[in-house]
Parts: structure tokens; sequence; C-alpha cells
């Protein structure tokens, strides 16, 4: 009687296991759905996703989903993403399993990648990742995907070969053959990529926009227009070492303000021991506006 009480606890308890919710969509824009079975759910903010959820985008679309281990998938527009299989109890038990079908994705590992990097993989029509403590970027919109790592070290491999891509540098994978020679990562491919999963880079020129939206032939264009000007509310999908930048952007704008205020006190009290306008005028310093993020013109 014992044994068979057991036998049912464990079965009740895989079987919760199995079902469980595995993550949430923290945040999305533009049209995307959930395939469960065979029922479509659309995607709206804390939506509970489970194991064998397959997530799709449409066009001028992404989501960033958030695992509970802390992972972060973005998934940008025309993607589709295949949660192959998930555990993670909070302690040792962990593995993670997922297949980027199509489209760009930036991920960012969590505990799972720290606990059990060897069952941490994601899989492409091309290649299979797998990653120790990472972030990394896949381009699978086209048949040779593009494949950067930003942070820690990954392994591209292929049935014909496995390259290892360290931080700062990039490998192409296609059909038959073996993953590239990773070279140097151009910064111009990450924007585009992060542009295309709705990441504002504040530090981006207007050059540098111009560029990324040219080579792109189009494809982050509205992307691009839909980003609001000088509005301070906006709320970009950043990485940790993205947000401490604009943290300490913050801190260095704060400072320039002060120091600016200072400035104008000292040449209010120099105003008030000269007798002419004209005077003031020669003596008065100018104070220079930097703009440390230029934007582009008005479209």
């Amino acid at each position: 009687m014992k044994k068979t009480i057991s036998i049912i606890s464990i079965f009740i308890l895989f079987t919760f296991n199995a079902l469980a919710s595995v993550g949430v969509i923290e945040r999305y824009s533009g049209e995307a759905y959930v395939l469960r079975g065979n029922k479509k759910i659309d995607v709206v903010r804390a939506l509970k996703l489970e194991r064998k959820d397959i997530i799709t985008t449409k066009k001028n679309a992404w989501v960033k989903i958030k695992l509970n281990d802390n992972t972060l998938i973005t998934a940008g527009k025309n993607a589709k993403l295949v949660i192959d299989d998930y555990l993670y109890d909070g302690k040792r038990k962990a593995k993670a399993s997922f297949s980027f079908s199509k489209g760009v994705f930036k991920t960012i590992t969590g505990a799972v990648g720290k606990i059990s990097p060897k069952k941490f993989k994601v899989h492409t029509p091309n290649a299979t990742i797998g990653i120790r403590g990472t972030e990394f970027y896949v381009d699978a919109s086209r048949p040779q995907e593009h494949i950067i790592c930003t942070r820690g070290t990954i392994t591209v491999t292929s049935s014909f070969g496995e390259v290892e891509v360290e931080a700062g540098r990039e490998t192409f994978a296609q059909s038959k053959q073996k993953p590239q020679t990773p070279t140097k990562a151009n910064q111009q491919n990450i924007f585009k990529i992060d542009l295309a999963i709705g990441i504002h880079h504040p530090t981006a020129t207007h050059e540098e926009r111009t560029l990324i939206e040219k080579s792109e032939g189009g494809l982050i264009k509205p992307l691009i227009q839909s980003i609001p000007v000088n509005t301070p509310n906006i709320e970009p999908v950043v990485s940790e070492n993205t947000a401490e930048e604009e943290t300490s952007t913050n801190i260095e704008e704060s400072t320039s303000v002060e120091e600016s205020s200072s400035v104008e006190d000292t040449i209010q009290e120099e105003v008030t021991t000269h007798e002419t306008t004209d005077e003031i005028k020669d003596t008065a310093p100018v104070i220079p506006i930097h703009n440390p993020c230029p934007l582009p013109p008005s479209r």
C-alpha cells in the first residue's frame, strides 16, 4: 500500500512539474502568439509559458521572455522559438533546451547556465550552441546564420565540426559546413540585432544609425522610426552592462547640471560688479552645451 502511494505521489509530482510554468512574457511589442498544443494564445504581458510552447512573432514585433532561473530571451520580428525542455528546481536540478527556428534573438543565461552549463543548449537550423555563463546573439533570419558572443564563451557545433567563440567574436554557420573560424565581432551587427529586437542604443550616432538602416535593407527601418526622440520615459530592453553605462551617464549629466548652475551663479555675481551691459558680455564665459547622445533629425 505504501509503495503504491509513493508511486502515485511521484507520478503526480512529475505531472505537476511537466505542466508548471517555466517563465513569463516580460515585455512585448506588436503582434505575437503562443502555440500550446491545439491552442493559439495571444501574447500579453505576464503570460505564463510552459514546456513545448512555441512562441511566434509577426512583422515589426518582438517579445522578451524571462524564465524561472532569470534567463532572458528576446526574439525579434518574424521569429519562431520553441521551449523544447526546461527544468529548474532552484537548487541543483537544471536543464534547458530551445530551438531558434528563424528570426533574431538575444540570450542572457541565468542560473541554469551556472549550475549545469553543459545542459543549456540552443538549436538553430544549422548548428547547436553550448554555453558557459553567457550572453549571445543569434540571427537565423538567413540561410547563413550569424552568431555573436558578447559575454563568456560559447561553442557552435554542426555535424561537420565545432568552433569556440569567445566574448567579442562572431561566427557564421550554414548547412553542410563547419561553422566559420571566429573573427572580431562588428559592433554595427550588434546594433542591427538590438534594434530589431527593440533595444535602443542611446550612444549610437546618427551616422551609425543611418549605416545600420541601409545595410539591413529596410528590415529595421520601421523600428528606428518608431523610437521616440527626446523621450525620457522610454523603457529599452537592456543588459546589466548597458544599465550600468546608462547609470554612469545619468551621474555625469547630473554633475554637469550642478557645475553649470555653479557657473551661472558666478556669472551673476560678476554681473553685479560691472556698470555696463557691454562689460558684462565681455567678461561672461560661454557655457558649451554638449549632447552625448546625438539623435537623427526628424523624418
